[in-house]
C-alpha cells in the first residue's frame, strides 16, 4: 500500500477534480465518449488518481478513517463498487477489495477525488473542433446559447476558414492549460486578438469579445455539469 502515499498536497491539488477531468474530456471525444474514455485510462492503470481522505474497513469492524493525500491505487480500479460511488459529482469510489497476502478482504472509501491533467493529456487526442463548437453552441444549461459570432469578411478568403483556424488554436490553449474556466474573458479575447494580428486576420473588438464570452461560458458550463 506504500503506493497510496506518494503524492505532495501540492501536487494534489494542482491535478483535476473529477467534473472538470470529464469537461476536458468531452472536447476530445464528446460527451458520450468522456465517461468511456476517462474510465478506460483508470482500470487500464494509465491515469493516476488521488484523494484527501481515505477510510477502510474490514468484515465485522468498525471503519478507521485516515486523513491525508495519498493516491488510489492502480489496482483498486478493477475493484470499483458503482452503487458505492459517485465519482463525477461527489468525487468519491468505493472499492471492496479481496483477501491479499496478508490482508482480509475489505472495503475502502476514498474521497475528495482528484485526476492527474498530465495523464489526460496522454491518453486522449487533442480538442476536436466539432466538439468545441458544440460545447459553444450549447450554452450555460437552462438559458440560450451565445449568440453566433458575426464575422466581418475581408479580403477574399472565407470567413469559416478564419473561425475554423481560429477555434482550432483555442482548443489547443484549452488543452494545453492556458486556458480554463478560470481565466478571465479579457485574458481569452486578448488570445484571440493576438493570434489574429499573428495571423494577418480581423475583426471587430466586438466580435471578439462575444467569442470569448461564448468560450469561458462554455467552458464554465462544461467543466460543471454532471456526465
Amino acid at each position: 500500500m506504500a503506493e497510496s502515499a506518494a503524492i505532495s498536497y501540492d501536487d494534489y491539488a494542482s491535478w483535476d477534480s473529477t467534473i472538470e477531468a470529464w469537461g476536458k474530456a468531452s472536447l476530445s471525444v464528446g460527451k458520450d465518449g468522456a465517461t468511456k474514455a476517462i474510465w478506460a485510462l483508470l482500470s487500464a492503470g494509465l491515469l493516476r488518481a488521488a484523494a484527501n481522505q481515505y477510510s477502510v474497513k474490514f468484515t465485522g469492524k468498525e471503519p478507521v478513517a485516515m486523513p491525508g493525500v495519498r493516491l488510489i491505487p492502480l489496482g483498486h480500479w478493477h475493484h470499483f463498487i458503482n452503487p458505492g460511488s459517485d465519482l463525477w459529482t461527489g468525487g468519491y469510489a468505493e472499492f471492496s477489495l479481496p483477501r491479499y497476502g496478508n490482508l482480509e478482504p475489505r472495503t475502502e472509501r476514498y474521497f475528495g477525488i482528484r485526476l492527474d491533467p498530465g495523464g489526460l493529456r496522454a491518453g486522449l487526442p487533442p480538442p476536436n473542433p466539432i466538439f468545441v463548437k458544440a460545447a459553444l453552441d450549447e450554452g450555460p444549461e437552462g438559458t440560450e446559447a451565445p449568440a453566433p459570432v458575426a464575422v466581418t469578411p475581408k479580403g477574399g478568403r472565407p470567413p469559416k476558414a478564419f473561425w475554423e483556424a481560429l477555434w482550432i488554436e483555442m482548443a489547443a490553449q484549452v488543452w494545453a492549460g492556458e486556458i480554463g474556466p478560470e481565466s478571465k474573458q479579457a485574458d481569452i479575447q486578448r488570445a484571440m486578438e493576438n493570434w489574429a494580428t499573428d495571423n494577418g486576420e480581423d475583426a471587430s473588438p466586438a466580435t471578439f469579445k462575444n467569442a470569448a464570452r461564448g468560450l469561458l461560458t462554455a467552458l464554465k458550463t462544461r467543466m460543471g455539469k454532471n456526465p
